[in-house]
Formats: C-alpha cells, structure tokens, sequence
C-alpha cells in the first residue's frame, strides 16, 4: 500500500494531468468564455483552465462591431477543486472560493460553467 502511494505522489509530479483524468477538476480543463453585448462596448471574461492546475484569467473591452480589443485584466495562478467547491488562488493574492458546476445550456445544449458568486449570483461561461 505506501509504494502505491508513493508511486501515486510520484506519478502526480510528473504527470499531474494522469490524476486530473477523471476527477471533477478534468471537466474544467479548457477555455471558458462569457460575454457581454452592449451598444457601445463588448466585454469578454475569459477562464483557461489547464490540466497542470495552471489558470489564466483575462477581462477584455471592445467598442462593439470593431476587432480591436483591450485588456483590462490579466490574472493567473492555481486552482483546485474539493467536491462543489473551485478554490481560485491567483498568484499575489487572496485565494476565493466559489460553489461551481458544468451543465448543458437548458436553451442550446452547449457546456457551460456555473459559478456562484457569494451574493447567490450565477456567474456563468461558456466552453469555447
């Protein structure tokens, strides 16, 4: 039993992505895109989330009907996932937990990602 536990903290330092395999934290792996249309401007929040327990955040603007776009926010760090609860720690500074879940799009049938923000708001991305 310890060298299957050695073997098994061994093989996740070098292959994290074997333990992510068929974990809940599997099914977050890729990109995830919201996006808000208005008038005058297009905002578009981005989560890429990678098997490495690696994400990127990226909050961008955009006058709407034009290409060109602006960041306004990058952030990147480590994620991890216990159960219904994603903990996103972005690197420099305070860890935030949110209670998450995939589900198909009631409406489209696409995959989108939940998260509920701690005022009960849904905060919901679509995988890209």
């Amino acid at each position: 039993m310890t060298s299957l536990l050695i073997a098994l903290i061994l093989l996740s330092s070098i292959y994290p992505s074997a333990i992510l395999a068929g974990s809940p934290a599997a099914t977050l792996v890729g990109t995830w895109i919201q996006e808000e249309m208005g008038p005058v401007l297009t905002h578009e929040r981005v989560y890429r989330f990678n098997a490495d327990g690696t994400y990127v955040f990226m909050f961008t603007a955009r006058n709407t009907g034009s290409i060109d776009r602006r960041t306004l926010v990058r952030q990147s760090g480590k994620f991890r996932v216990s159960g219904d609860r994603l903990v996103i720690a972005p690197k420099g500074g305070t860890a935030r937990t949110y209670l998450w879940r995939v589900e198909k799009d009631p409406y489209v049938g696409d995959l989108r990602l939940v998260l509920v923000l701690p005022n009960g708001t849904l905060d919901i991305y679509y995988r890209q």
